[in-house]
């Protein structure tokens, strides 16, 4: 397999596709550490290194099918596995490689507003999770260019599981959102008429406006009740594993959080989640907090059931 590994390197690193790709990043790369610097945190040129970094996979796992590369390797008695993996990891190796062409410039350029406002143990952090996203893209886009023979179907599977993970984001994201418990706020002109029952008993009777547009409009609300769109148990444990594992979702969050770190130094955070949330329930906001850490693990996790699948579908596959 070493062999395989080396060949699969050469081959890789002196593409033109690799060095257009290099290039093309590096830019960007600059170009998103000057924003970063300049406005905060900014997700979207990551988002275009990912994208860049999979489509670079797929086409140059995919020639091993369209060459005879693929069949050639075998024909010289290297076995499947063999093959799959080599591909596997010359290609995460691939990747890495890009990866520090668009991220050294990229949180060097915003290394002040990073040190000043986040930490270094929180670039570091985030770092991390975005090669753990890349690495899983990765895995991902060579386990559907060696398991589908036509390279213009696996392009598109790779476009589908992309809208995929962004509508699984949507998804979740509101189906975790719902608190457990909720209140009910009813607008009378008159307090009076308010309906009190032992369901619904009133606790807060509060005049929310006095400017001449809403004199005499009352805001009741009633006592916190049960919120049927809660989901717990095992179903939100499941969810919040397929959640956290959506690498749309842990580059969504983690842009919510170094942007709220600019704004303002961990402890206030804290705080400030413990208060309000961050566009979420309050045990949502605690769990993206709490979770930050754990992101490349659940990426980890998915590329291995990735790699084991995509295995298992390219020893069945028939090669010609």
């Amino acid at each position: 397999m070493i062999k395989l590994i080396k060949t699969n390197l050469v081959y890789l690193f002196f593409r033109r596709i690799f060095l257009l790709a290099a290039a093309v990043l590096l830019y960007l790369g600059i170009r998103g550490g000057m924003v970063s610097a300049e406005y905060g945190f900014s997700i979207e040129h990551i988002m275009f290194c990912v994208l860049i970094i999979a489509a670079v996979t797929l086409l140059t796992a995919g020639r091993e099918n369209s060459d005879g590369t693929l069949r050639g390797k075998l024909i010289l008695g290297y076995s499947r596995g063999a093959v799959f993996g080599s591909f596997i990891i010359s290609s995460v190796i691939n990747s890495i490689a890009l990866y520090l062409i668009f991220s050294l410039p990229y949180f060097i350029i915003g290394s002040d507003l990073y040190a000043k406002n986040s930490g270094t143990d929180m670039v570091i952090l985030a770092s991390l999770i975005i090669l753990a996203v890349l690495v899983l893209v990765t895995v991902g886009s060579v386990c559907l260019a060696l398991c589908i023979p036509l390279m213009p179907v696996a392009a598109v599977a790779l476009l589908a599981a992309a809208i995929g993970f962004v509508m699984l984001n949507e998804g979740l994201d509101h189906k975790l959102y719902e608190s457990k418990e909720t209140t009910y706020v009813v607008e009378y002109t008159d307090p009076s008429q308010a309906d009190e029952t032992d369901k619904y008993p009133l606790t807060v009777i509060e005049d929310y406006y006095f400017d001449e547009y809403n004199v005499g409009r009352a805001y009741l609300q009633y006592r916190e009740q049960p919120n049927p769109y809660f989901v717990g148990g095992t179903k939100r444990t499941v969810y919040r594993t397929i959640f956290y594992s959506d690498p749309y979702t842990q580059l969504m969050n983690l842009d919510r959080i170094l942007n709220r770190l600019v704004e303002s130094n961990y402890s206030d955070l804290i705080k400030a989640f413990k208060v309000s949330g961050i566009d979420a329930s309050e045990e949502l906001s605690w769990d993206i907090i709490d979770m930050l850490p754990y992101y490349p693990l659940y990426s980890l996790g998915l590329s291995v059931i990735l790699v084991i699948a995509g295995l298992v579908v390219f020893k069945l596959r028939n090669v010609n």
